[in-house]
């Protein structure tokens, strides 16, 4: 059974990055999301999550000016949505350098293949396999345009989220 926590609020910060920005921000507006601005948005999935999203551009390595702030981010954030166009596998190495970086300090994480049902996609598993994702970590098919497919990815990546930070000594009555 997910555990999660009831009768109050709970937020959470979560980084939403790929090779694409595009594919980011649509992923982020199938939601319905509150802008705050173009890289920020809040939304409310559950009646006791709120979620800050944080779109991390695929290129942000390329400005050297912002090593800092991305450190400073990343330390921030409860876990990240990698997504992945399942039908250009020339950016699966830019998406697997991406995975690495924002995977340090283990940070729970989900990747969101894109474009699954088009022609050309690749499969899920070798998507897991071509990116080296442990299986601890989901490997899902996502179409960022749809709001129950992108709902389905946040909800399953903040289960987990919840899952990782619930203490140990706890009952699972108590974390309810």
């Amino acid at each position: 059974m997910t555990k999660h926590v009831a009768d109050r609020w709970q937020a959470f910060s979560l980084l939403i990055t790929g090779y694409s920005v595009s594919e980011s921000s649509e992923f982020i507006k199938a939601v319905n999301t509150h802008f705050f601005s173009d890289r920020v948005s809040r939304i409310v999935p559950e009646d006791y999550l709120v979620m800050n999203l944080l779109i991390v551009p695929g290129v942000w390595r390329f400005n050297p000016g912002w090593d800092e702030m991305w450190k400073i981010t990343i330390e921030s954030m409860l876990g990240f949505v990698l997504i992945v166009d399942s039908t250009q596998p020339e950016t699966f190495n830019e998406a697997k350098s991406l995975m690495e970086h924002f995977s340090i300090d283990d940070h729970p994480y989900i990747v969101a293949a894109n474009k699954e049902d088009q022609s050309g996609a690749w499969p899920i598993e070798d998507l897991r396999i071509i990116l080296d994702v442990p299986n601890d970590r989901a490997v899902v098919p996502c179409d960022v345009s749809n709001k129950g497919s992108v709902k389905n990815v946040l909800l399953r990546l903040m289960y987990k989220v919840l899952d990782e930070i619930a203490l140990p000594d706890q009952s699972e009555s108590e974390i309810r």
